[in-house]
């Protein structure tokens, strides 16, 4: 499963980087912040470059988003997009924890237990995932 979340969440940064770049375009072309989605609402004023440029950030932004959906229908929780850390239900040692993984990792090696601090990160001997029938993430476990 590692190759595939890497495959996606290496696309993910991709995406990112292309909404700043479009983001800072259309700040230079304003001298405006876009803070949100109704930032990139077209304007009555707004040139033909700018209108394309909003819409170009508006579907870079949705695929950005449609993108975090396709790794969490992997069965991760996605802790933090900016650098991809991920988060799967795990047991360790009979207890559920929280699995962790950040992109460029080769595999999944630390975990946390469900109520600790996010920066706690504990080293793991043996761990397995959680296999629920149910679970997106079922098919890649044994």
């Amino acid at each position: 499963m590692i190759p595939t979340l890497s495959a996606l969440v290496s696309r993910q940064m991709g995406f990112a980087s292309e909404i700043r770049a479009l983001l800072d375009q259309i700040k230079s072309a304003t001298r405006v912040e876009v803070s949100n989605m109704e930032g990139l609402d077209v304007g009555g004023a707004d040139s033909g470059e700018l209108i394309s440029l909003k819409h170009r950030a508006r579907e870079a932004i949705m695929r950005y988003e449609d993108g975090w959906t396709e790794v969490q229908d992997l069965g991760a929780v996605v802790k933090d997009p900016r650098v991809g850390w991920l988060d799967f239900w795990g047991q360790h040692e009979g207890r559920y924890v929280w699995l962790c993984w950040l992109y460029g990792e080769p595999e999944i090696s630390y975990f946390r237990e469900l109520d600790a601090d996010t920066n706690n990160g504990k080293p793991v001997v043996r761990i397995r995932l959680v296999k629920e029938a149910t679970s997106p993430l079922a098919k890649y476990l044994n």
